[in-house]
């Protein structure tokens, strides 16, 4: 089991053996370049209608249950259903939430869904990695203490890690927000385009400016003759 403090920069994900997984990219606090591997349920929610009696709830619960897809080769399942009180809309509902194998599906498992006791169909259209933003609580920019199996040619999740250009990869155990604010600091550069009019492929640059770390510049006049936004 390694550790080290870790500051997310950027995040993507993949699919291995039908579910959804998180690579979490930044630097540890020496500055290397760090990929934690990560997941969360995947889960949306389906409000129910009012006034439901117990018995048609368990029977609605065991029919969403028995969902299955087969879409593009792969298979997605319905793996729990789970009954909870919430707040909808100002008011206190019944809801059902349902967890599947694979994010990518959500919606067609909601399509499925039409049914007469159910009312609404909530989450299943974020992006996973809000999702799992969301539910992971990892948040970019900020340092973690984290935790987990170092990942050296690894056969886990298909070698994944053998194709990352990383000095280290990590398979995430625990992770613990830190009140950190020295170490690695990411280099930012904002930037911004003006232009005479705004057409794709023919509209001429007039000037840019470009704003980071104790560097300020402006571009401007014949430095983009002949140049268009593409």
């Amino acid at each position: 089991m390694a550790e080290i403090n870790f500051i997310p920069l950027d995040y993507s994900y993949f699919d291995f053996e039908g579910r959804n997984y998180v690579k979490l990219t930044g630097r540890d606090d020496r500055g290397k370049r760090v990929c934690v591997i990560d997941t969360c349920d995947v889960y949306f929610w389906a409000v129910l209608k009012e006034n439901l009696n117990e018995k048609r709830i368990d029977k609605l619960i065991k029919k969403v249950r028995e969902i299955r897809l087969d879409i593009k080769g792969r298979e997605t399942r319905v793996e729990r259903v789970e009954l909870h009180k919430k707040s909808f809309m100002g008011k206190k509902v019944k809801a059902l939430k349902i967890f599947a194998t694979n994010y990518k599906d959500l919606h067609d498992v909601a399509d499925k869904l039409g049914l007469d006791e159910i009312e609404k169909r909530r989450g299943y259209d974020l992006g996973y990695i809000t999702h799992y933003i969301n539910e992971r609580k990892i948040i970019p920019l900020s340092w973690y203490r984290v935790s987990g199996e170092i990942l050296n040619n690894s056969q886990e999740f298909g070698g994944v890690d053998a194709s990352l250009n990383v000095d280290i990869c990590l398979k995430l155990e625990n992770s613990k927000l830190l009140d950190k604010k020295e170490g690695f600091s990411p280099k930012i550069l904002a930037y911004d385009i003006e232009t005479d009019e705004l057409k794709i492929g023919s509209t001429p640059i007039l000037m840019v400016s470009l704003v980071g770390n104790n560097f300020k510049k402006v571009i401007e006049g014949k430095a983009f003759e002949g140049t268009v936004v593409e």
